[in-house]
């Protein structure tokens, strides 16, 4: 990962994120456009639905978690 990807000296650790790829039958995936922001993996680019896992959550209830919000 490049410098500029990640601006923020915050501790980020993948062990501790979920991410969901969505197929859209027939068209492709879905993906979001990321917020512009410097604490967060790759800020203002396009990603897969995902992000923490939150203390004592499972990764399948962050994730169903993750896609309701």
């Amino acid at each position: 990962m490049t410098d500029w990807f990640l601006e923020s000296d915050a501790p980020l650790n993948l062990d501790h994120a979920v991410a969901a790829i969505i197929i859209v039958d027939g068209h492709g995936y879905l993906l979001q456009q990321r917020d512009n922001i410097p604490q967060i993996f790759f800020p203002d680019h396009w990603g897969l639905f995902g992000g923490a896992i939150d203390f004592g959550e499972t990764p399948e209830a962050a994730i169903r978690r993750e896609l309701r919000e």
